[in-house]
């Protein structure tokens, strides 16, 4: 099995002006409706977040279909391991995260993306 790939936002543009790119790769929003999209080869993806206890909801789809929702609550200030898709067939993928307000808030804080499931080609986000 190929070792799964930990990788942060370095670099990428977004198109939203509501993300944040801070100095250390990660990403934040505090603006419900804030949406940005990741394309990455594998079959499975992770997100390390900053959990809260204003974190957020993220509605996932992949390749265009509604896929999940992802909770961004914490009950303390802390790293999260949150899976968000596995079992995807080999291939290139494209993940689109909208940001939702919980009834603990909107925050989102996103330290690194964790891809399985072949072999590393990097991240393309928007």
């Amino acid at each position: 099995p190929v070792a799964p790939h930990i990788v942060n936002f370095a670099g990428q543009s977004f198109t939203s002006d509501s993300i944040k790119l801070m100095s250390d790769g990660s990403i934040t929003s505090f603006k419900e409706g804030t949406s940005f999209t990741v394309e990455f080869t594998g079959t499975e993806l992770k997100l390390w977040v900053m959990g809260s206890t204003h974190g957020g909801t993220l509605d996932v789809s992949v390749d265009g279909e509604e896929y999940t929702s992802v909770d961004l609550y914490k009950n303390s200030t802390n790293h999260l391991l949150v899976p968000v898709v596995a079992n995807l067939p080999v291939g290139t993928h494209e993940v689109t995260f909208t940001l939702q307000a919980s009834p603990a808030g909107s925050d989102m804080d996103i330290r690194y993306l964790m891809i399985s499931g072949s072999e590393f080609e990097g991240i393309q986000a928007k």
